[in-house]
C-alpha cells in the first residue's frame, strides 16, 4: 500500500492528474480506496488534486481563458459535482463569457455605426458633387439635356486589418477600380466604387451582408455553410445568401519532428502528440480526425493540450513528436517551425479524409507545393477550410457580374497581390467549399468565359 502511494504521489507530483502515460494520480488513489476504503491518505491525496485542477481554474479566470477554465472545472465536476467551488466558478466563467459577448456587442455596434456614418457621409458628398454640376451647368448657359450617371457605391465586409480577409477585400476593390473607364478614354462604364473596412470577420460579414449593410463579404466556409443551410445558431440564418467564388485554402497541417517516423496518420499510434487546448480550431480538427480515423487518446503515448503558442517549441525540444494546425498557404508559423528544427508536414489525403470532403461541402483539398517551406521536398496534400467571397441575392445582377469580371480578367494581378493567392485556379475558384448557390451575376460570367 504505501508503494502504491508513492506511486500516487509520483502522478501529483508530475501533473498527471486524470490523463497521462503509465497511470494517472486520481485513478492511483481511488484504486487505493478500493483496497482500504478507510485510507485518509487517498482522501487527501484526491482533495488536493481537486485543489490543483481549481488553482488553474482560477488561473485561467484571472487571464480571461474562459475555455480553458472551463476545461479544469469539467475535472472538477468529475471529481466532486456537489462542491461549492464547482458552481462558483462556473458561475466566474459565465460572467467572463457574457463579459466578453457584450464587448463584442459593443465592437459590432461601433462598427454599424462607422458604416452608417460612412454611407451619411458619402450621400452628402455625392449630393455637394451633384449640386456643383448642376450649378456649372447652369453658369455656362447650358441647358441641353445631359444624361447623368449616379455612381454606384458597393462595400465589402473583410476582417481584421493584419489578415488575409482584409487583403482580399481589398485586392477586389483594387481589380474593379483597374477596370473603371471613369476619367480614361478605355474601360468598363460601370460606375461602381468601392470601399472595403476591416471587420470581425465571418459571422459579423454574413450579418451585414442579410441586413443590406455590406452588398459582398469574406467567410470562412464552414461559416457560409452554416450560413445557409441555418445549422447553428451562431450566425446569422441567410437563405438568401449567394456564393462568387472561393479564394484561398486554410487547410489543416500535422506537423512532425524531423526523426519522429511519422508519414501518415496512422503512424502517429504510440507517439506524443498535442491535440491542441480544448474550444481551439486545432482541437476541434483534431478530435473530428481522431473520430473519423477511430483513434482514441489511448493510442496515443502522451496527449498535451498546448496553446498553439507553445507547440512548436515543445516539437523543437524534443518533448512533443506532432502537433495540429489549421492556417493559410504559405504560413509564417509553418516558416519558423521548419526551418528552426526541420519540422515536416504530412500528408492528409487518404480515403478517411476523402469522405470527410465529399461528405462536407465546406471542406477542400489543399496542396503545399514542392519547396514551399525548407524541409518540403514533394508536394505534401491535405484538406481544410476555404475562404470564400459571397453576396446576397439581393444585390443587382450586373454589380456581382462586374465585380467577378474584374476579378477574374485581372487574375494575374491578382494573384500578385498577396502570397496566399499565387495558386488560385479559375476552374476551382468557382466550386471548391462554396455551398451556397452562385449569384446569377457571377454565373453569368462565368457561362460567358466557358468555365461553366
Amino acid at each position: 500500500m504505501e508503494r502504491l502511494l508513492e506511486v500516487c504521489e509520483m502522478h501529483f507530483a508530475a501533473d498527471r492528474l486524470t490523463t497521462g502515460v503509465g497511470g494517472t494520480a486520481v485513478g492511483c488513489y481511488r484504486e487505493v480506496q478500493a483496497l482500504d476504503p478507510a485510507n485518509g491518505e487517498a482522501v487527501e491525496g484526491l482533495r488536493r488534486v481537486f485543489g490543483k485542477y481549481a488553482g488553474w481554474a482560477r488561473t485561467a479566470l484571472e487571464r480571461g481563458d474562459a475555455a480553458r477554465a472551463r476545461g479544469h472545472v469539467s475535472k472538477l465536476r468529475e471529481l466532486n459535482p456537489e462542491s461549492p467551488e464547482v458552481s462558483e466558478l462556473e458561475a466566474g466563467i459565465a460572467r467572463l463569457e457574457n463579459e466578453a459577448a457584450a464587448a463584442r456587442e459593443k465592437e459590432e455596434q461601433a462598427a454599424r455605426e462607422r458604416i452608417e456614418r460612412e454611407r451619411r457621409e458619402r450621400e452628402a458628398r455625392e449630393k455637394a458633387e451633384r449640386e456643383r454640376k448642376e450649378q456649372a451647368e447652369a453658369e455656362r448657359g447650358d441647358h441641353k439635356e445631359r444624361e447623368v450617371q449616379e455612381k454606384n457605391f458597393i462595400s465589402i465586409g473583410t476582417g481584421g486589418p493584419r489578415g488575409v480577409y482584409f487583403v482580399v477585400g481589398n485586392s477586389v476593390c483594387r481589380m474593379v477600380h483597374k477596370e473603371a473607364a471613369e476619367g480614361r478614354r478605355s474601360g468598363r462604364k460601370h460606375g461602381i466604387r468601392c470601399s472595403a473596412p476591416s471587420t470581425g470577420g465571418s459571422v459579423y460579414n454574413i450579418g451585414q451582408i442579410s441586413q443590406g449593410n455590406f452588398d459582398f463579404g469574406v467567410a470562412q466556409s464552414d461559416w457560409h455553410y452554416r450560413s445557409y443551410n441555418c445549422s447553428s445558431n451562431k450566425v446569422t440564418c441567410f437563405k438568401k445568401l449567394r456564393a462568387v467564388f472561393s479564394v484561398h485554402s486554410e487547410p489543416f497541417h500535422i506537423v512532425v519532428s524531423e526523426n519522429s517516423g511519422i508519414e501518415s496518420w496512422n503512424d502517429l499510434k504510440g507517439k506524443r502528440v498535442d491535440i491542441g487546448n480544448p474550444g481551439s480550431g486545432q482541437r476541434g480538427m483534431m478530435e473530428l480526425l481522431m473520430r473519423a480515423h477511430g483513434t482514441d487518446l489511448d493510442d496515443f503515448a502522451l496527449a498535451t493540450e498546448l496553446t498553439l503558442l507553445k507547440t512548436a517549441k515543445a516539437l523543437c525540444d524534443g518533448k512533443i513528436d506532432a502537433y495540429g494546425y489549421m492556417t493559410r498557404i504559405p504560413s509564417t508559423h509553418m516558416d519558423d517551425v521548419t526551418r528552426r528544427c526541420s519540422a515536416r508536414i504530412i500528408d492528409l489525403n487518404g480515403a478517411v479524409e476523402k469522405r470527410l470532403v465529399d461528405d462536407n461541402p465546406y471542406y477542400a483539398f489543399a496542396t503545399i507545393p514542392k519547396g514551399m517551406y525548407e524541409t518540403t521536398d514533394s508536394d505534401v496534400v491535405t484538406f481544410g477550410l476555404m475562404a470564400t467571397f459571397v453576396t446576397s441575392s439581393d444585390v443587382p445582377e450586373e454589380a456581382v457580374y462586374e465585380v467577378t469580371r474584374a476579378v477574374f480578367e485581372n487574375l494575374d494581378d491578382f494573384r500578385n497581390l498577396h502570397p496566399s493567392f499565387t495558386n488560385l485556379d479559375p476552374e476551382k475558384m468557382i466550386k471548391e467549399a462554396l455551398s451556397a448557390p452562385l449569384h446569377l451575376g457571377a454565373v453569368r460570367y462565368y457561362k460567358e468565359k466557358g468555365l461553366m
